[in-house]
């Protein structure tokens, strides 16, 4: 699933993910981070990450929506000493100055 495939492309790959017990495997680009219900997963396994926690928290809502009756689970695959790490961190930082904010803005 990525950004060079057309609307109806699309919308087989999901169709086809949620509704055919024999499709175990999603793969997608960042254009799949909005937008889309893929109740049919139960793990989502990270190999590149960027910087926006908007569309890492995006890309997580995927598989965790309405209807979705399986624990989420996700993994990160991460080789120390390298950029992954870092983002890692600042995502991890982002979301804690995100929940800080939101908390005092509640009093």
């Amino acid at each position: 699933f990525h950004g060079g495939r057309n609307d109806a492309e699309k919308a087989r790959a999901v169709h086809r993910f949620q509704e055919t017990e024999d499709t175990r495997v999603f793969l997608a680009t960042r254009a799949a981070a909005y937008g889309l219900t893929l109740t049919a997963a139960s793990t989502s396994i990270y190999y590149s990450q960027g910087y926006s926690l908007e569309e890492y928290d995006q890309s997580q809502d995927r598989p965790h929506r309405i209807g979705q009756t399986k624990t989420c689970n996700y993994i990160h695959l991460v080789c120390d000493k390298t950029i992954d790490v870092k983002i890692i961190k600042a995502l991890a930082d982002k979301e804690s100055i995100a929940s800080l904010v939101y908390s005092m803005m509640r009093g």
